[in-house]
């Protein structure tokens, strides 16, 4: 593994070649991840092991992230928020599956703007740890 200093051009081309996990791969980690900690808000970290390509690894999950670096991230979360609180009024009256939303958190590297893919996501899955 070469290290390359932060200020090198070199590095933020490395940055910009970096290939993303597929976003199957994400959902299904997050669906696994929201089951087992039973949280609807979390945030989390994957790295590829470069000695076997297909393979990734969750390294860090923080439980209560800041959003200031979300482009964004105001409305997200004002969205989020009333939709959670309407959905569990409404769940007091009836057993519908519940639809969370699952946003993709995209790095952005110097003056670039990032965009947010929003996805939908059933809270009830058979097997959220198949990938």
């Amino acid at each position: 593994m070469t290290s390359h200093p932060k200020n090198d051009d070199t590095y933020y081309k490395i940055l910009e070649s970096a290939e993303m996990p597929p976003m199957s791969l994400i959902t299904n980690i997050a669906r696994g991840l929201r089951k087992a900690m039973k949280l609807h808000l979390f945030n989390f970290d994957v790295i590829r092991d470069t000695r076997i390509g297909n393979r990734y690894l969750v390294v860090d999950i923080n439980y209560f992230p800041g959003y200031a670096k979300m482009p964004g991230y105001e409305s997200v979360l004002t969205d989020f928020l009333w939709n959670f609180l309407t959905k569990e009024d409404a769940r007091s009256f009836n057993n519908k599956k519940e639809t969370t939303k699952l946003v993709e958190k995209i790095h952005v590297y110097g003056d670039q703007k990032g965009s947010l893919p929003i996805l939908s996501v059933e809270k009830d899955e058979q097997d959220p740890f198949q990938v």
